[in-house]
């Protein structure tokens, strides 16, 4: 059976979201592209969203940040916890008043080469970069056992999932997911 692939968002319109505190926490989110962080790693500063009356949604398990830089509640870290280790590193946030904490952000190092960039319907830059896929084409033996993971072509835009992950969410009970089927289209 096929494995199933979703682009992991957060669901913005009934959950906070988080901003960084400085622009150097920004920088720091930038180097999210799969290389390792632990290392170096040093807490950012993050705070809710309370612009446009976003300070009365209720926090989730997954807050959002930036596409490529999954938050999760010490809650789902523990329930995900498996499936993070597996795929990446569990770095610690600060955030003083952010209710609901604490909160992690999680660096994917698990960088798959699976778009089949013949099949997929691609928009590029002039450069030649890939700006955004409009219909992902994946080469499925290359999946492996990866439930969360990145692509080259992507990994500063966009987090996947695949069905094993998705099930833990909800067999949890985890709030704040938005999981977007991109993979198989049938």
């Amino acid at each position: 059976m096929a494995k199933t692939v979703f682009v992991l968002r957060a669901d913005v319109d009934h959950y906070v979201a988080f901003l960084a505190c400085t622009d150097k926490g920004w920088e720091k989110f930038e180097l999210f592209d799969g290389r390792p962080l632990l290392a170096t790693w040093s807490p950012v500063e993050v705070e809710e969203d309370h612009e446009e009356g976003r300070g009365d949604r209720p926090n989730g398990d997954f807050p959002s940040l930036l596409r490529h830089v999954p938050v999760f509640s010490a809650r789902a870290v523990e329930a995900l916890r498996p499936i993070l280790s597996a795929s990446g590193e569990i770095l610690p946030l600060t955030c003083k008043k952010c209710r609901g904490g604490p909160y992690f952000a999680f660096n994917v190092k698990r960088v798959l080469n699976v778009l089949d960039r013949d099949r997929s319907k691609i928009k590029y830059f002039s450069t030649g970069r890939v700006m955004r896929v409009l219909k992902y084409e994946l080469v499925e033996n290359l999946l492996t056992d990866s439930a969360i993971f990145k692509i080259p072509e992507m990994a500063r835009s966009e987090v996947f999932v695949d069905d094993q992950f998705a099930s833990a969410v909800a067999s949890e009970r985890l709030t704040g997911f938005s999981l977007e089927k991109v993979w198989p289209h049938k």
